[in-house]
């Protein structure tokens, strides 16, 4: 077949794509003297403005945000100077500071400043559209965590934010880490499911860029416009995104519900405060109920890496060996424990910290503290089927080095030691392979 030589002078470096710089909405709380900030949230321009100079978001949005802030107290929203009522209507609330006054003369109002001292209301509040977030009544999709992901990406078939197939996620709109807070919340009974936070009516399918770096950093949420559930940005990293998605529809699906829309807005809009809502030392506060507060200090912390004691006692003896000069990581050390079964919050703890580690390459030390891309899927995998060989939990078996199949001595549990073989034999008895 005869070739053609083809010219390279169309060839050219992609310009980054920046959006328009973010101008912020600021809410204040009327109550102190000293300025008290409980909402910044970015800004872009409307889709339908092409000359980019109507930077704000939707009004009832913006009040969603503030009643969240605010425990579920419905408030309007004043012009921080001239005090005026900026109303409750579909209209387009341009940036500036503004203040949240209750309608009811709770003064002054405490606010919420994590996920965990926030509760879902049973009723989500009428007149601003979240009832179309999906279905009240649509049964879930039978499932199973092993399924869960596959059977998400075949109902949902593209992002649904984007339509696009490749680097496609499954992504939980209340996150797998708030079991805790799930439960306390009541969320199986709120959505008449069985499966917990795992269901189908809790996930939907995003492209891989949006999730991690993108929904779970908190940079943007979904919320209803004009009788579509869209994509709202909320911090000034996501301009390039905001360009082209900022209040973009979302196409929902009846399994999904309003309630898991809703948790995902106000985990969205803490996550995205976190550093503000810290720094309101004065301010009255909503207290985290206490079956929360240890998940609670674990989450809000940013995801600190490390999995428990044990794991932080490696973590110094790995600093101690980098200290001595030794740049080759000795990995012979990592047991892999066939009998333990880490707990649900254990796991949920794994998922945050995988989280932290796909922002960024892993480390020496993270490798020798076993926090690797997809330990905690392992884990997940491991309590699942562990339960079907109780015998081995007669053995704590150890693997002393990754594929190492040499050993000739077991551990048992008591500390006392058994010969490979007669341990086989032991366990061919007790009928671990029937």
């Amino acid at each position: 077949m005869p070739t053609t030589a083809l010219s390279t002078a169309s060839l050219s470096f992609r310009e980054p794509v920046i959006g328009p710089s973010s101008k912020p909405i600021r809410i204040f709380h009327p109550a102190y003297d000293k300025p008290t900030e409980i909402l910044h949230v970015a800004t872009y321009p409307h889709p339908d403005d092409s000359d980019n100079d109507t930077h704000g978001l939707p009004l009832r949005i913006v009040l969603v945000f503030c009643f969240i802030i605010a425990n579920n107290k419905k408030g309007l929203l004043r012009e921080k100077d001239s005090g005026s009522d900026m109303g409750s209507g579909d209209v387009w609330l341009c940036y500036g500071d503004y203040t949240y006054d209750l309608a009811e003369s709770e003064t002054p109002y405490p606010i919420c400043t994590t996920f965990s001292s926030w509760a879902i209301p049973v009723e989500l509040p009428e007149g601003w559209g979240w009832s179309m977030m999906g279905s009240s009544s649509e049964p879930p999709p039978a499932s199973n965590q092993s399924n869960l992901s596959t059977l998400v990406k075949a109902l949902d078939k593209a992002c649904l934010l984007t339509g696009k197939t490749f680097g496609l996620e499954t992504c939980h709109l209340v996150p797998r880490s708030e079991r805790k807070w799930w439960n306390y919340n009541t969320m199986n009974a709120k959505l008449g499911n069985i499966e917990g936070i795992d269901s189908p009516q809790n996930c939907i399918s995003l492209r891989g860029d949006l999730n991690g770096s993108g929904m779970d950093a908190g940079h943007f949420i979904f919320a209803p416009y004009r009788g579509y559930g869209v994509c709202v940005c909320l911090t000034n990293e996501c301009r390039d995104v905001a360009r082209d998605l900022n209040l973009s529809p979302l196409r929902l699906s009846d399994r999904l519900k309003p309630h898991c829309f809703f948790a995902r807005c106000a985990w969205g809009l803490f996550k995205s405060q976190e550093k503000n809502l810290e720094a309101l030392q004065h301010a009255q506060k909503v207290p985290i109920p206490e079956e929360l507060r240890n998940r609670s200090n674990m989450s809000q912390a940013g995801g600190a890496r490390k999995k428990s004691a044990g794991a932080g006692d490696r973590a110094k003896e790995g600093g101690d060996r980098a200290e001595r000069g030794q740049d080759q990581m000795q990995i012979d050390n990592l047991k892999f424990d066939l009998s333990a079964r880490p707990t649900d919050e254990e796991l949920d703890q794994d998922e945050e910290i995988e989280r932290e580690l796909q922002l960024q390459a892993s480390t020496p030390n993270e490798l020798a503290q076993e926090l690797y891309p997809g330990f905690s899927n392992l884990n997940r995998l491991k309590v699942a089927y562990l339960p079907s060989l109780d015998q081995l939990s007669y053995f704590n078996t150890r693997i002393a080095r990754v594929g190492d199949e040499t050993l000739s001595v077991l551990h048992l549990d008591d500390g006392d030691q058994i010969d490979r073989n007669e341990a086989v034999s032991q366990w061919l008895d007790r009928g671990a392979f029937a």
